[in-house]
């Protein structure tokens, strides 16, 4: 089980220190990056098959591409529990604005008053609401369906938690103490004439500064057997080597 008696959890992360990012695919269409992140000084322990949860923000050009659709400065102050925010900040480290999903589209068509949209609301189109939501983001909305004089609140009231991401450790302490290490496909397309990328993958990739906040995550169903002759058979559905990794 992972060990945090610093009380560095996921509403309290550690900020760890980004010690390497090295590009492991050079000359491939696909992008997977090896990142190892300290630990020393945070008391944090973890086992081979637990997770690094990592709080992301989200792109400053997809923030500023967004409010620019809109038409909001980012300045526009919003109320979030007992926190007043500017609209900017918010969308940058506290709101969610890429991945669409029905709820958004209902909760925005109450304001846009679209035909096409109700129609793909309807519970017969499910397969036809599946393939709009498909590689498109919030933003698409508003550039399809433009809104005039919608208030910063109304818009907040659209948008979903920006939430932390887990990715699988690939390092075991005894190897790499006082540090974490991951193997992270880093998500990058092109969908409905927009560059698209994963709001957590590129923020490791591309715009991480000297820290990364970031927690443990315990499995206790994914750890080798106790017996060391017990035959396993490892199989590796996203990045693939990551756990395996640490196991070995």
């Amino acid at each position: 089980m992972s060990n945090s008696p610093d009380g560095h959890t996921k509403e309290n992360p550690y900020h760890s220190e980004l010690l390497v990012n090295r590009l492991m695919t050079e000359g491939s269409d696909k992008e997977t990056r090896h990142f190892e992140l300290s630990l020393k000084s945070s008391g944090l322990e973890y086992l081979p098959g637990d997770s690094l949860g990592v709080h992301p923000v989200n792109c400053p050009d997809a923030v500023a591409d967004l409010l620019g659709a809109i038409g909001f400065s980012g300045k526009e102050e919003i109320e979030l529990g007992e926190d007043t925010l500017l609209l900017g900040d918010a969308l940058t480290s506290r709101f969610a604005c890429t991945v669409l999903s029905r709820m958004q589209i209902k909760k925005f068509n109450e304001i846009a008053q679209a035909s096409q949209l109700e129609d793909l609301l309807k519970s017969e189109n499910k397969q036809s609401l599946a393939d709009y939501l498909w590689g498109r983001e919030l933003i698409d909305l508003f550039l399809e369906f433009p809104q005039q004089g919608l208030s910063a609140s109304k818009f907040a009231g659209l948008l979903r938690p920006l939430a932390p991401r887990l990715y699988s450790i690939a390092s075991s302490l005894s190897a790499h103490p006082d540090e974490v290490h991951l193997t992270v496909a880093i998500v990058r397309y092109e969908s409905h004439g927009r560059k698209r990328q994963g709001v957590c993958s590129s923020y490791l990739a591309d715009r991480v500064g000297e820290t990364v906040p970031c927690y443990l995550h315990g499995n206790k169903n994914f750890k080798l057997p106790e017996d060391p002759e017990t035959p396993i058979i490892m199989v590796g559905p996203g990045t693939g080597i990551a756990p395996f990794r640490a196991f070995v």
